[in-house]
């Protein structure tokens, strides 16, 4: 018998927060088969040990149901369907909770065994060009959650200062805030391939990252991580490697037209559904412009996020069933 499970969304985030529950079904079923629902889902499928194989969503479905196979689907649940995260709504019915509280409460309802306590890394390979490197994903789908280009640059400024190396991921040609920090001069190293951001992230001695789907990898694969947050934001994975920092409040203009992209049971209000969320305020009055970069050096530089840095060097030196020699 088969298992298909898939994660709880489309994008890359998605499926990185989702996978305790995949590795969890391999450990107990064996043949276990993702169903992804976006091409980047389907690339990092490639680097979960043990996985069966992959299907799109849209090819299961036109397909049908198979006699004996089981299909754990995290997005077929109430907290999916009937909530909006982050809605007044959500934080009534269940405060406090964040992704991984989510995740636990669908696998235990769907009978998924699952391990939210303990990220366990996705295979990768050592890219030595990344070793001792301080990497920046300033990149994000959602332009609400960036940060200001010159934060980037000063941050970049501060850390070379101190002598640190500090290199660029992700792609300009899709992103307004990767390119402007590469026509700034501040280094970039391509990785067309998702797999290969996986293996810099990997080899890396640290991540600063808005939130998005390579900063939620960099967390995955054990590597301090400051993750850069607005506050409305439930993505945040509590691990001892993971430092959050979330812009001190949202402008009610802002929460109201996030709001407005509710599509569920519960949340809705008045007016179209936006497709995208931007920040209401002016560029230099976002509110992720009130992350000062000065707390981001703070928590660089303190001890403990030091130790966790120094790790790195032992990580990529040892040899281990998730990481490879390129």
């Amino acid at each position: 018998m088969v298992a298909f499970i898939a994660p709880i969304s489309f994008g890359l985030g998605d499926l990185v927060v989702s996978l305790p529950a995949i590795q969890g079904l391999i450990e107990s079923h064996g043949g276990v088969v993702l169903v992804t629902r976006a091409a980047v889902q389907e690339e990092l499928a490639a680097r979960i040990p043990n996985l069966t194989g992959t299907v799109a969503e849209s090819a299961l479905e036109a397909a049908g149901p198979v006699a004996g196979d089981a299909y754990y689907n995290l997005r077929e649940h109430p907290l999916q369907r009937d909530y909006w995260w982050g809605s007044p709504e959500f934080e009534r019915d269940y405060p406090g909770y964040r992704i991984n509280d989510i995740l636990e409460h669908i696998c235990r309802d769907l009978r998924v065994p699952a391990d939210f306590g303990n990220p366990r890394p996705l295979r990768w390979y050592r890219r030595p060009d990344f070793f001792q490197k301080v990497i920046f994903i300033p990149g994000s789908d959602g332009p609400y959650k960036c940060w200001p280009t010159e934060n980037w640059i000063a941050l970049y400024n501060e850390l070379r200062l101190l002598g640190y190396s500090c290199a660029l991921l992700g792609q300009p040609e899709c992103s307004r805030e990767v390119g402007l920090l590469v026509e700034a001069g501040l280094p970039w190293l391509p990785t067309p391939r998702l797999v290969e951001a996986l293996d810099a992230v990997s080899s890396s001695a640290a991540v600063v990252g808005v939130d998005t789907g390579l900063s939620h990898l960099a967390v995955q694969q054990g590597v301090p991580t400051i993750v850069l947050y607005t506050r409305l934001s439930l993505f945040v994975r509590p691990y001892p490697h993971s430092f959050p920092l979330f812009a001190p409040g949202c402008d009610p203009a802002c929460k109201e037209r996030f709001l407005r992209g509710a599509h569920n049971a519960v949340t809705r209000l008045p007016g179209p559904a936006q497709p995208a969320w931007s920040c209401c305020l002016p560029a230099g009055s976002s509110c992720m412009s009130k992350i000062p970069v000065e707390q981001v050096l703070e928590i660089m530089l303190a001890p403990d996020f030091q130790k966790r840095m120094s790790v790195g060097g032992v990580r990529n030196g040892k040899r281990g069933a998730a990481v490879f020699d390129a």
